[in-house]
């Protein structure tokens, strides 16, 4: 009798690793298969069918030409030089809402953070400095 007691929750135990391991394959099974969902059969960049111009996509036919604004670099350097700067340099230069180039779409009416990051060659460091710019 204890033989087949013992017997009994051998088996039960087995069962109980034989669906656990179905269940993880399952699981495995099911995860590699939502993976292969967005891309295709062969890899992501493997066509050979040339990309559309984007004449071609856009209505009419034409492009515009996109004229990008100057790097906050390109800013920085047509600030005017101030001794008292030293030879800090400004590396970057960000307006939070608008952008520095063409500045704010009605300058009578203007809130806004400016934050310039400054570069100290002699020590390497840089650093951030931010500033509450508003008009009165």
């Amino acid at each position: 009798m204890l033989r087949m007691v013992a017997a009994l929750v051998f088996l039960d135990d087995l069962l109980k690793l034989f669906f656990l391991i179905a269940i993880g394959g399952g699981l495995l099974a099911l995860g590699r298969w939502s993976s292969r969902l967005g891309g295709n059969r062969f890899g992501d960049f493997t066509t050979d069918e040339p990309t559309p111009d984007v004449k071609d996509l856009l209505p009419g036919g034409k492009s515009t030409d996109e004229v990008w604004p100057p790097s906050a670099k390109e800013v920085a350097a047509s600030l005017p030089y101030d001794p008292a700067l030293g030879k800090l340099q400004i590396k970057k230069l960000y307006f939070d809402k608008n952008d520095v180039t063409p500045g704010p779409t009605d300058p009578e009416v203007f809130a806004d953070e400016l934050n310039i990051q400054l570069y100290d060659p002699d020590s390497g460091h840089y650093w951030w400095q931010s500033f509450f710019v508003a008009t009165p």
